[in-house]
């Protein structure tokens, strides 16, 4: 600690005669408790960002895995018969409402994923000016 090193460089120069003043406090506790903070909000920024990212992707994944669902009902007759008028009719408003609430979820995932990457630009310039501060 720097601090330390100039009171001992200031008693050597004021000689057995002089005295430091007292001071309030205890710097080296208080700059320990502050180190041991930093760490923490560093752990705690570093593990926000690994849950973040681990949303993120299994958003993605989830998006995915709703894109294959819409081709399987897209590419389905439901085990009717097509030709029939009615039954075609049946496969195509499964297929609508189907697809359609797909849409819906991977509208929303694809929002999330925006937000959560907004939120990882943030964390990269938290962490950015955290560690250029430190």
């Amino acid at each position: 600690m720097e601090f330390e090193k100039a009171k001992a460089n200031a008693a050597k120069i004021l000689g057995k005669s002089g005295k430091l003043p007292k001071t309030p406090g205890d710097l080296s506790k208080d700059i320990s408790a502050f180190t041991k903070a930093k760490e923490e909000t560093v752990a705690a920024r570093n593990d926000f960002e690994a849950k973040i990212l681990a949303v993120k992707q299994a958003a993605s994944k989830a998006s995915d895995t709703a894109d294959a669902y819409k081709d399987v009902f897209e590419g389905s007759d439901f085990g009717l018969d097509a030709k029939d008028k009615d039954q075609k009719k049946q496969i195509d408003e499964a297929t609508k409402m189907l697809t359609s609430a797909l849409d819906s979820d991977i509208k929303d995932l694809q929002a999330l994923k925006t937000v959560l990457e907004a939120v990882m630009k943030q964390i990269a310039g938290i962490k950015k000016s955290l560690d250029a501060a430190t």
